[in-house]
């Protein structure tokens, strides 16, 4: 896995994670930075997962506890744009029902309460 936070405009973080997302040291370096923007005043992330095909129990874990994050920020946390893979994965698993999924960016920051 690696990514790339892609803007941060007022307090919304956007990130673009490709790849595999199986819980390794580059995990722990999102949160890291994620951290770091919520601790200087952010509360609003994105995710595009679009190039990501598959994640483990691990990966699962780790955009759980970055929901957590935003959400004790009093933020949301956005998913944008999951392969029909993770989609899978979200079903299954019913974190569709927790994470809340758009389509686009544009659908995403509508969803932000600024």
């Amino acid at each position: 896995m690696i990514y790339q936070i892609e803007k941060q405009k007022s307090n919304i973080l956007s990130v673009k994670i490709d790849g595999d997302i199986l819980g390794d040291s580059v995990s722990l370096d999102l949160i890291e930075d994620i951290n770091h923007f919520i601790i200087n005043g952010g509360k609003n992330g994105m995710i595009d997962l679009s190039n990501v095909r598959y994640l483990n129990s691990t990966g699962i874990g780790m955009l759980i506890t970055i929901h957590t994050k935003f959400k004790n920020a009093i933020g949301t946390l956005v998913l944008i744009n999951p392969s029909e893979q993770v989609v899978k994965i979200m079903t299954i698993t019913k974190l569709n029902t927790i994470f809340q999924i758009v389509e686009n960016e544009n659908q995403a920051e509508k969803l932000f309460k600024i």
